[in-house]
């Protein structure tokens, strides 16, 4: 199973259960269920939000009206489940559903159900499918009420990668009334997205970790919300031990060549018989880096009589490389 899978059955789940509560505490049809219970409770818990909202927006978002027909195709059993249920809770019309491949097919079954349908979404939002316009004021929407849209577009046309791979959240939106509201929406909560045309489609794409983040949350998706932080904990620690490893290979090629140059110094220096008129200090360091090439500065220096730090082994390698390049130069110039 997908995480975009486990995602939308997340979501699916969280609005059934809010839609079980609601009938069963015999709320009042057609209202904002979040305003009614603020007027009965003096609270407005976050997670409480009207559910009609998934069922509107995801038609409004990805459904298409034709010939007296609502239809939706989606690919997850879970959100076709929710929107057969949301029908029958609210108009009491039975959606049909067919299986296409390997898609789910949702539509109205007679001319009835569709003008009830598209008369409640004409009313409440002068929604008209002909021109896909909207009219809708951000300003009028309670926070629950944006989260709820964000779900519904989510469940309708949404996917997620897989995370382990890399982040990214898409959006395909079919009507641009509803891309605009989806815009405003994300800007309002400061989640950052790109766009991009795909035919007569809008992608809006969210592809930074903080922003996948705070969508979830937004969506009420916590288990998917913890799951995907895990990830990303994960990933971090990865890509830091991986970064540490090419940083510590990065340091030992250094270290190979400096030590390579070091000795090919002091075996010019000894082949032309000025090794062993130097000072016994250099001598000593210059034999000790001869005979271990694969020691470290400190290794090296901790060995020397009196022991020297890794700068003082370093400053009496580097003389020895200084008099070799100065040897070579005048040999150079001496014709030799």
């Amino acid at each position: 199973m997908t995480f975009s899978y486990r995602l939308k059955s997340e979501i699916s789940a969280l609005n059934d259960a809010l839609l079980d509560y609601i009938v069963s505490n015999e709320l009042p049809e057609d209202s904002a269920y979040a305003s009614w219970f603020e007027a009965e409770s003096g609270e407005t818990p976050e997670d409480f939000y009207n559910p009609e909202y998934v069922f509107y927006f995801a038609l409004m978002a990805q459904a298409e009206f034709r010939g007296q027909r609502i239809r939706i195709k989606t690919s997850q059993a879970d959100f076709a489940a929710l929107m057969v249920k949301l029908a029958r809770s609210i108009f009491r019309v039975e959606l049909e559903l067919t299986q296409q491949r390997e898609y789910l097919i949702l539509s109205t079954s007679s001319p009835g159900d569709y003008q009830r349908i598209i008369g409640r979404l004409e009313r409440s939002f002068n929604f008209q499918s002909t021109r896909a316009s909207l009219d809708i004021d951000l300003e009028d929407l309670m926070e629950s009420d944006e989260n709820a849209i964000l779900q519904a577009v989510f469940l309708a046309s949404g996917s997620m990668a897989e995370p382990s791979y890399h982040y990214q959240i898409e959006l395909a939106i079919r009507r641009p009334a509803i891309v605009a509201l989806v815009s405003s929406i994300l800007q309002k909560k400061e989640i950052h997205f790109i766009t991009h045309q795909r035919g007569r489609t809008k992608l809006l794409y969210l592809k930074g970790g903080d922003d996948i983040a705070h969508f979830l949350a937004s969506c009420g998706a916590q288990s998917t919300l913890l799951e995907f932080e895990a990830l990303r904990v994960e990933k971090g620690m990865r890509n830091a031990v991986n970064r540490a490893v090419n940083c510590d290979k990065a340091n030992t090629r250094r270290l190979v060549q400096a030590a390579q140059e070091q000795i090919e110094a002091i075996r010019y220096l000894k082949e032309r018989g000025i090794f062993q008129d130097l000072s016994e200090e250099l001598q000593a360091a210059g034999d000790l880096r001869y005979d271990h090439p694969e020691y470290s500065l400190n290794e090296l220096g901790a060995m020397m009589q009196p022991p020297l730090g890794k700068s003082g082994m370093n400053h009496r390698l580097q003389k020895l490389c200084r008099l070799y390049e100065v040897e070579r130069r005048e040999e150079s110039n001496n014709g030799y």
